[in-house]
C-alpha cells in the first residue's frame, strides 16, 4: 500500500518536472541521489497518507457515511470540468468505486473538521465564561500591610 502511494507520488512529481525538460533519472543525477534514495524521501509522507486514508475509511464506516448516486455524478462532472474532458471519458478513466471512496473520505474529513470547530468554540466559550466568573485579585502593597 505504501509502495503504491510512493509510486503515485513519484509519477506526479515526474509529470511536474517534465515541464522543465527533466525526467526522474536526470533529476536524480542532478541532485546526486539514487532512485532508491528518492523513494525513501517519499516514504514518510506516503506512510502518513496511508494512515490518514485508513483512518478516514474507518470513520466513514463507523459513522455510516454514504455517497448518493447524485453526489458521485456531481463529482464526475466537476472532474470533467476541471480537466476540460468529456464526462464519458472521465467515467471510463475513473472507476465509480474510487469516486465513491474519495467522497466518503472527504465527508469523514469534514466530519472531523466540523467536530474540531465545535470543540474549539466550546473551549473558547468556556474560557470566556471562566474569565468572567473568576474574581480579579487586586492586591496593592497597602492592602498587604
Amino acid at each position: 500500500m505504501i509502495e503504491s502511494v510512493i509510486d503515485e507520488s513519484l509519477i506526479n512529481f515526474e509529470n511536474m518536472i517534465r515541464y522543465q525538460g527533466m525526467n526522474l533519472e536526470r533529476y536524480c543525477e542532478f541532485i546526486g541521489k539514487t532512485m532508491d534514495e528518492l523513494r525513501e524521501e517519499h516514504r514518510e509522507n506516503a506512510d502518513l497518507q496511508v494512515k490518514l486514508n485508513l483512518s478516514y475509511e474507518k470513520i466513514a464506516e463507523l459513522e455510516n457515511i454514504e455517497v448518493t448516486t447524485e453526489e458521485a455524478e456531481e463529482e464526475y462532472t466537476k472532474i470533467a470540468n476541471d480537466y476540460k474532458m468529456e464526462l464519458e471519458e472521465v467515467k471510463e478513466k475513473i472507476k465509480e468505486k474510487d469516486v465513491i471512496a474519495s467522497l466518503k473520505k472527504n465527508k469523514a474529513a469534514k466530519l472531523i473538521k466540523d467536530a474540531a470547530e465545535i470543540e474549539e468554540k466550546a473551549f473558547e466559550e468556556a474560557a470566556k465564561a471562566n474569565v468572567e466568573e473568576e474574581p480579579v485579585l487586586e492586591e496593592t502593597v497597602e492592602e498587604k500591610e
